[in-house]
């Protein structure tokens, strides 16, 4: 049997330090990635594809994140739709508006446009 060079320890090492760093980490929650409304916007109608994919998948967080709690029928709903609601209710907002996190927004568009009906 041959013993390990110095140069593979180091390498087992390293892979072992990068496996355990790597499952420590936890994914970023909408807010830790916060963007403000009108940069989101941006985003969203950019023709880079890039910033729109972006967008969209923050978009796409917060209403997995939030279905079934603050808006409903997800299951029921098209992905192009939500996109559309979200976009024309951001639209609508005032000026003012546009520095609040576009995640807080979104919350407001997803319950506005697809409210849970009241448990009975």
């Amino acid at each position: 049997m041959v013993s390990p060079t110095a140069r593979e320890k180091r390498l087992t090492w390293l892979a072992a330090v990068i496996v355990c760093g790597c499952s420590l980490a936890q994914p970023a929650t909408a807010e830790e990635t916060e963007l403000a409304t009108d940069a989101f916007l941006q985003r969203l109608v950019s023709p880079n594809r890039d910033d729109k994919k972006i967008a969209e998948t923050y978009l796409f967080r917060i209403s997995g994140e939030t279905s079934g709690t603050i808006w409903c029928d997800a299951s029921k709903i098209k992905t192009v739709t939500v996109r559309e609601f979200v976009f024309e209710y951001l639209k609508k907002q005032p000026t003012s508006r546009m520095q609040e996190p576009a995640s807080s927004l979104i919350k407001e568009a997803l319950a506005t446009s697809f409210p849970c009906k009241a448990m009975k």
